[in-house]
C-alpha cells in the first residue's frame, strides 16, 4: 500500500507485456477501471529506427531520463555510457597516447591501419548495428551512437544465445591484436 498520497495527487500507472509498447495512463487515487492502452510491437524490425538518447533536449517527447532519472544518472556515471568515447579505448584503438602523440602501442589501427576493427560491436553498438560489423570507425561515431551502450540498446535486446557467461561464444572476442576477417 502506498502513503502519504492524497485524493488530488495524480499517479502515472505503467503496465508491461511480452511483445508489446510499456503502456500508461494518468489516474488519481481511489480512481477505478483505469484503462491502460497496449500498443503490439510490429512484426517485422524497422529498418530506418532512430536510437533515442537517454538524455535528448527536454522538449523532446522520448527519453529515458523524463520518467527515470536517477537511473539515467547511474547510467551516466558508468562506463557504459562512455564506452564509445573512453579515453582508454580511443588510445588503445588509434595507438596513441592520452594526449593524442601517435605511434603509442598497444594499438588496433597501429596493427591494422586499413581496417575499423570490431570495437564498436561492444562499445557503440547503435553504430555497429547500423554500419555493420568490421566496418565502424570508432572515431567517426557521432550522435546518439556516442552514448555507447545505452537503454534504448538494452532495452531492445530480446533474447541471447548463451546459457552463460563462461559458455559464451563471441563472435568478435575483445583483443586488440586480432586481425580483421580476410
Amino acid at each position: 500500500m502506498l502513503s502519504g498520497i492524497t485524493r488530488a495527487d495524480s499517479l502515472m500507472i505503467t503496465a508491461w507485456k511480452m511483445d508489446f509498447y510499456v503502456g500508461w495512463a494518468e489516474a488519481k487515487p481511489g480512481e477505478e477501471n483505469v484503462i491502460i492502452a497496449m500498443k503490439r510491437y510490429p512484426e517485422r524490425d524497422y529498418e530506418f529506427y532512430g536510437w533515442i538518447s537517454p538524455e535528448p533536449p527536454p522538449e523532446e517527447k522520448l527519453n529515458c531520463s523524463k520518467c527515470h532519472k536517477e537511473t539515467v544518472a547511474q547510467w551516466k556515471n558508468n562506463l557504459h555510457s562512455q564506452a564509445a568515447v573512453d579515453p582508454r579505448l580511443v588510445t588503445m584503438y588509434n595507438g596513441t597516447d592520452m594526449d593524442g602523440d601517435p605511434n603509442v602501442e598497444p594499438g588496433f589501427k597501429l596493427d591494422f591501419p586499413g581496417a575499423e576493427g570490431s570495437c564498436a560491436d561492444c562499445h557503440a553498438p547503435t553504430a555497429a548495428l547500423v554500419e555493420g560489423s568490421w566496418t565502424t570507425d570508432l572515431n567517426t561515431v557521432s550522435g546518439v551512437d556516442r552514448n555507447g551502450v545505452s537503454c534504448d540498446y538494452c532495452h531492445k535486446i530480446i533474447d541471447t544465445r548463451a546459457p552463460s557467461l563462461e559458455s559464451m561464444t563471441l563472435v568478435s572476442p575483445p583483443s586488440i591484436c586480432r586481425s580483421p576477417p580476410m
